[in-house]
């Protein structure tokens, strides 16, 4: 009974429990607009990208495996629907541009306090192969392995999920490849 009193009152509890991440919704509309899709309808899967599209800077790249199968099935006319999410990220960067004066503020917001411009290419993979220091945490081998157990871990789970859909998994690779070359390292 103390344990649990001692975890619910713990202050990370109420930090963590009381910040709105986006991830979770994320996750809803990626999932949902992929069903969507999948029973043919197109133009409601649109709306839920262009939704997913602001809610995180990477979730247009949902709209990938959509794009990758319409084609693939020579459906030209149902592109037109993907307009929507290609206006609502032209309209947010607008109102990026008109509050801040910068049209993707929200990417230099991240670059400059959280990662000070160095990606993982830069600063982690490419220092690795070639045996040199690797960032803040050449010291620390025991996190370094783990980064690099991770790295692999999510690199398998990307190639797995080719097995079971395969526009899925260049949707995975795409988005894969986007965050080791333009995340940043951990600090």
């Amino acid at each position: 009974m103390g344990c649990t009193l001692v975890a619910a009152f713990f202050p990370l509890v109420f930090l963590y429990t009381s910040v709105a991440y986006s991830e979770p919704l994320l996750l809803f509309l990626s999932l949902s607009l992929w069903l969507l899709y999948l029973r043919g309808s197109v133009a409601w899967a649109s709306l839920l990208l262009a939704i997913a599209s602001v809610t995180r800077p990477y979730g247009i790249l949902f709209g990938l495996p959509v794009v990758i199968d319409l084609l693939a099935k020579k459906r030209f006319t149902s592109l037109a629907y993907l307009a929507l999410p290609a206006a609502s990220i032209l309209a947010w960067l607008y109102y990026s541009y008109h509050v801040t004066g910068d049209w993707i503020a929200s990417h230099t917001a991240q670059v400059t306090f959280w990662n000070n411009g160095e990606n993982w290419l830069q600063g982690f993979i490419i220092p690795f192969l070639r045996g040199g220091d690797v960032y803040a945490i050449e010291n620390n081998h025991p996190l370094l392995t783990l980064t690099l157990f991770m790295v692999s871990i999510f690199a398998l789970l990307v190639l797995l999920t080719f097995e079971s859909d395969w526009r899925l998994g260049v949707m995975s690779s795409v988005l894969y490849l986007a965050i080791i070359l333009l995340a940043g390292p951990p600090q």
